[in-house]
């Protein structure tokens, strides 16, 4: 029997009783029979460059945190020991490949800004299940996930919990061992403790996905 899978990579969002962030670094990979192979996809719909780059002036990035705070994560070519990889396989051993680190690369989305946008399959794809790769600031926070099909019809997945990116172990996470720094001063939170958390959305696998909607 073939089994199609397809996986999603994000970033933060907040509960609704809380007053987090939660961003959504996406990307989407392809299951196909018993053996697994994860095929990244090209999005569009990212509204912000979270990920201090090699080179970057951090003043100029932009953040995963509220404004107060202005943090975010560095990539590993910023700074190796705690930054984030371009390419990854996540503890649950699912394999990543994050958008670029110098153009919009996360769909941030906040009580006080955006609460609603979408990330646009560039060439739709059927797949049993997305995984949706994210992590929230503030507290631990909710999301409502709406896949949108290529005959114009949707599907509600429901509400899914991204966790709040500081962890004290590696248990429940994607990939931990991140640090953080403020894009303010460059003053790096120096408790390599911070996480991205995934998780598995079922899809139609008779139907071409076109885009993932998410509401705070």
């Amino acid at each position: 029997m073939k089994k199609d899978k397809l996986s999603l990579f994000f970033g933060m969002i907040p509960l609704r009783w809380a007053k987090g962030v939660l961003a959504f670094l996406l990307i989407a990979v392809y299951q196909t029979g018993f053996a697994q192979t994860y095929i990244p996809l090209e999005l569009t719909g990212y509204n912000t460059d979270a990920i201090v780059h090699t080179g970057e002036d951090p003043s100029l990035s932009g953040y995963l945190d509220k404004p107060s705070n202005g943090y975010t994560y560095y990539s590993k070519g910023w700074k190796s020991y705690g930054g984030l990889p371009q390419s990854f396989t996540s503890n649950g051993g699912v394999a990543y490949q994050l958008a670029s680190f110098t153009a919009d690369n996360v769909l941030k989305l906040s009580p006080n800004g955006v609460q609603t946008a979408s990330l646009t399959l560039v060439t739709p794809l059927k797949t049993g299940g997305i995984w949706i790769l994210g992590t929230a600031t503030e507290a631990n926070t909710k999301a409502k996930i709406i896949i949108h099909y290529e005959d114009n019809t949707s599907h509600e997945a429901g509400e899914e919990e991204y966790r709040d990116w500081y962890s004290g172990s590696s248990s429940g996470t994607a990939i931990h061992g991140l640090k953080r720094i403020r894009t303010t001063n460059s003053e790096y939170d120096n408790r390599a403790n911070f996480s991205l958390y995934e998780k598995l959305i079922p899809t139609d696998n008779t139907k071409n996905i076109v885009s993932v909607e998410f509401n705070i």
